[in-house]
């Protein structure tokens, strides 16, 4: 009987860890392009077959040739609905799930797998762990 208790404690604490089929997957990419260094990290919950939530942080690193270009860049990002601050060395940029930039990609309307999620994302160049 004590045995079964034990054996019973341990499946409850390994669903309460696991969290019954929630996973989560992150993913970063360090990229650049025309002298503008961006390092990306996208964060996306999954509950079952379904993305539950998704956020994105890039820090974009603009070099002194390209400052004038800020403002542009600035701008274009918000236009994504991406939340711009500015940073020592160029912009900080977040977007969650209800930015306009994931519901152009329409992620959380797909039945998307974390794996096959995690293969398209590698295939864009993403590292996930």
């Amino acid at each position: 009987m004590k045995s079964g208790k034990l054996v019973l404690l341990s499946l409850v604490t390994i669903l309460v860890l696991t969290g019954c089929g929630k996973k989560e997957l992150t993913c970063t990419m360090s990229q650049t392009q025309n002298g503008v260094k961006m390092d990306s990290e996208v964060v996306i919950k999954f509950d079952g077959k379904t993305v539950e939530d998704m956020n994105m942080t890039m820090d974009v690193e603009i070099p002194e040739s390209l400052q004038e270009q800020k403002e542009l860049l600035k701008s274009s990002f918000e236009a994504q609905t991406f939340k711009v601050e500015e940073s020592e060395k160029g912009l900080k940029l977040t977007a969650d799930a209800e930015s306009k930039f994931f519901k152009d990609l329409k992620l959380g309307e797909s039945k998307a797998s974390y794996d096959d999620t995690k293969e398209a994302l590698e295939g864009q160049g993403f590292t996930c762990k």
